[in-house]
């Protein structure tokens, strides 16, 4: 099989980052309306098949998911993908030592033939001996470059079966997954058992009464829901890292520096999410046995400090973000990714994080008023 040598353009990856939580988004709504007109979730989603075509199609796994035994049919030709690519590699090793050899050939050879220049006794067969070496070394780098075309021919032969089945695919799967929810209805036993998912956390505190405060509030909802479709978005990411290192031999570059960058921003917009969920990790040893007064009395206490921090960090945030706009700084590796949207998240986390800890302080003074 060929090389793959596919880098994600940077505009695609800002509209990725940008467009896939939307339109997760507008999936997990439409499969909860499609649960709540069929009396309970339906197991088999439309969209779930179609990210399972994308990503493990190679292998029918997007087959399976409908239960459709056609699944089975991909699966040589995958293992054949496979095989191909393991002779191509091995291939490669050899041209590769072959390519030494005809190095090392060539050293002989000119010390070979500055010998026999200064009539040095035996020149004449050690320059017959390089010769032979350095004309094998490039008969076997020929003949194996021979071989490869034909491996890369037969893999292309067993790719491109599968990209026709996929694409197939792409246009049956919607009946596919409506006859699998038909036999869902009919028939239990199509059902898949519901996994047991652990207790809800427990939810933070009613909204203070104020369209501001409820407005902050949402905003600090919506973002830290939409940032965490992103971790979604990393695992497709690597995956496909995975399969061209170790299937095609094609590591790349730019995934690991897309995605720990991705990661960092997500850190940075979630931040208000968790403050207002109350998933930081604290020591609580003695805050755990206060009253409710007592617990927002310690809030609004040592809130002050909360306040310092994110004023420095929206500061700060602010000055980085407007330096790396002003020079439109970029990476240094080879993506060469922009760095302003990056760090311009750390003004808006921070404002995000400012928001939420108002909201907070309000409602710890209400409490402590007695009026919650």
């Amino acid at each position: 099989m060929p090389n793959v040598d596919f880098v994600l353009p940077l505009w695609l990856y800002w509209v990725l980052l940008g467009g896939f939580p939307l339109l997760a988004m507008l999936a997990a709504r439409r499969e909860m309306a499609a649960a709540a007109a069929d009396g309970g979730a339906p197991n088999i989603s439309a969209s779930v098949a179609y990210i399972f075509l994308v990503t493990a199609g190679f292998l029918g796994i997007h087959r399976f998911y409908v239960r459709s035994r056609w699944g089975f049919v991909f699966l040589p030709l995958f293992v054949a993908v496979v095989f191909v690519n393991a002779e191509i590699k091995q291939v490669r090793e050899e041209i590769s030592a072959l390519r030494q050899a005809a190095r090392t050939a060539n050293f002989e050879l000119r010390g070979a033939r500055d010998e026999a220049q200064r009539n040095v006794a035996g020149a004449a067969d050690k320059l017959k001996a390089a010769e032979a070496k350095l004309a094998t070394a490039h008969a076997g780098t020929a003949a194996a470059q021979t071989r490869i075309g034909e491996w890369n021919r037969v893999g292309g032969a067993f790719g491109g079966a599968i990209a026709v089945l996929l694409l197939v695919d792409v246009f049956l799967l919607p009946g596919l997954v409506r006859r699998a929810r038909e036999r869902e209805r009919t028939d239990p036993a199509h059902r898949f058992k519901p996994v047991e998912l652990p207790p809800e956390p427990v939810a933070a505190p009613a909204a203070p009464a104020g369209p501001a405060h409820r407005a902050l509030d949402a905003a600090v909802d919506w973002a830290g829901r939409f940032v965490s479709y992103w971790t979604l978005l990393s695992i497709f990411v690597y995956y496909y890292e995975v399969v061209v290192r170790f299937l095609f031999n094609s590591p790349t570059n730019w995934v690991h520096e897309s995605m720990f960058l991705m990661y960092g921003m997500q850190y940075l917009l979630c931040g208000a999410y968790a403050l207002r969920s109350e998933s930081h990790v604290r020591v609580d040893v003695f805050y755990s046995k206060f009253s409710p007064r007592g617990k927002a009395l310690a809030d609004i206490v040592t809130s002050f400090f909360f306040f310092v921090f994110v004023g420095t960090l929206l500061w700060t945030g602010f000055t980085y973000a407007w330096q790396a706009t002003s020079i439109g700084e970029v990476s240094f590796s080879e993506w060469g990714v922009q760095y302003w949207p990056i760090k311009l998240t750390m003004p808006i986390g921070a404002a995000l994080l400012l928001a939420q800890g108002v909201v907070n302080l309000m409602r710890d003074f209400g409490t402590l008023a007695g009026k919650r």
